[in-house]
């Protein structure tokens, strides 16, 4: 799965640039300024989609002339990404793809944002995976896809997808208790979760 290592890096660099690729024998492309996908929601969606299985894949930088970008909807990557998941199918090979790249990633540190707004489909899975780091203070990311109830792989490899591609994992960092500003911040992280188990 390459193709999304090259997505998340030209989606995390919010500078203009045009995804080329091949799918199912046809070349097309789709272009990425600074708010966004360029394009309608449908169209950007659909050409996301394929290209998560494009045979190749290329990305270019441009420079989009002030006048022509004013004439193109902007979709925020965020809704572009979110609706490019939904009812997304995943074969056993692809979801042993995204395992593969899980198990040579660090733990890690998740960033929470309310991916519902955008209409996430799978945001029990999504919050399950914020919940288990607030509660280890790291993910093991192949734990997290692994670890689920039976079939709930392929909503976890989905969630997967929408983290890493919108950049809201990343290598964990390490806590210095001696610092009192940020033990304390973790003395009232405990103290929520404890609240949480309690209910």
């Amino acid at each position: 799965m390459q193709q999304l290592i090259q997505l998340r890096r030209m989606i995390l660099a919010r500078k203009g640039a045009r995804l080329n690729y091949l799918y199912d024998g046809h070349r097309n492309s789709l272009s990425y300024g600074e708010s966004g996908f360029l394009g309608s929601l449908p169209t950007v969606a659909s050409k996301l989609r394929e290209a998560f299985f494009a045979d190749d894949l290329k990305i270019s930088e441009f420079v989009s002339a002030s006048d022509d970008s004013s004439k193109v909807t902007s979709i925020p990557a965020v809704n572009a990404v979110v609706s490019s998941l939904r009812g997304l199918q995943l074969d056993e090979t692809t979801q042993q793809d995204i395992l593969n790249i899980a198990n040579k990633l660090p733990p890690l540190d998740v960033k929470f944002i309310a991916l519902s707004k955008a209409g996430f489909e799978d945001s029990i899975a999504y919050i399950q995976l914020h919940q288990d780091f607030l509660q280890k203070g790291s993910i093991d990311m192949s734990a997290y896809l692994t670890g689920g109830p039976p079939g709930s792989q392929l909503r976890r490899s989905r969630v997967f997808i929408a983290v890493f591609l919108l950049g809201l994992i990343s290598k964990r960092r390490e806590v210095q208790s001696s610092n009192p500003v940020v033990a304390e911040s973790t003395s009232r992280l405990t103290r929520i979760m404890q609240r949480i188990r309690e209910l």
